[in-house]
């Protein structure tokens, strides 16, 4: 039986996390389709017309989306300065659209609304669309976090061992660690008896004297 459903299951999830991704790209192109309009309508009100007017929301929405990509994780994504720059990126980009939206409205408490739903709606989907993962991420990086704690503990096993000094090599870190506790009990031993020697010697040199 799970030979049978293993593969049905695993279909069912491919398609769901295409259908999520293809929902939420969906979402994102309308929104910034609607904020592009909202864009050109403002800096009309400002009198800016034609091509002009385009390369607003091109500008600060391009930019936004610029800022998603670069807090990119993982092995092909970028490093936490780059991702840091992105969030900032993102944040002020973000920022000025939404009040370019809400402008874009002003005077209709209706609009002004539907400029900022929209434009809050896109900034969300910018990263939902970047983390939507399958279910089988989950199992990969919980087997690679699993393959690194055993090969976290097989080098800290070796480097100890690699200090080993007894004749017989130990075979684990526990028996080299029993091994020197035994010594450093008995030098304690040795010396303990010969500090009592020499004190035993020194009481009869004092008595023959």
């Amino acid at each position: 039986m799970n030979a049978n459903t293993t593969p049905a299951n695993s279909l069912d999830n491919n398609r769901r996390y295409k259908l999520a991704k293809l929902i939420s790209k969906g979402y994102l192109v309308g929104a910034l389709g609607i904020s592009f309009s909202h864009f050109i309508h403002a800096f009309n009100k400002l009198g800016l017309y034609g091509f002009d007017a385009v390369t607003m929301p091109v500008a600060v929405d391009g930019l936004a989306l610029f800022g998603v990509l670069l807090q990119t994780t993982g092995p092909k994504g970028f490093s936490k300065r780059t991702n840091t720059i992105g969030r900032w990126l993102q944040l002020v980009c973000g920022s000025l659209s939404l009040m370019v939206n809400i402008f874009s409205g002003w005077g209709s408490p209706g609009a002004m609304i539907q400029g900022a739903t929209w434009v809050i709606i896109y900034m969300m989907m910018e990263l939902i669309v970047s983390r939507i993962k399958p279910s089988s991420a989950d199992t990969n990086e919980a087997a690679a976090a699993a393959a690194a704690a055993a090969q976290a503990i097989i080098d800290a096993a070796s480097a100890f061992l690699a200090t080993c000094n007894h004749p017989t090599t130990c075979k684990s870190a526990d028996q080299c660690t029993a091994k020197k506790a035994a010594a450093q009990k008995r030098n304690k031993t040795v010396a303990r008896k010969a500090r009592q020697a020499k004190a035993e010697q020194k009481v009869l040199e004092s008595m023959m004297n």
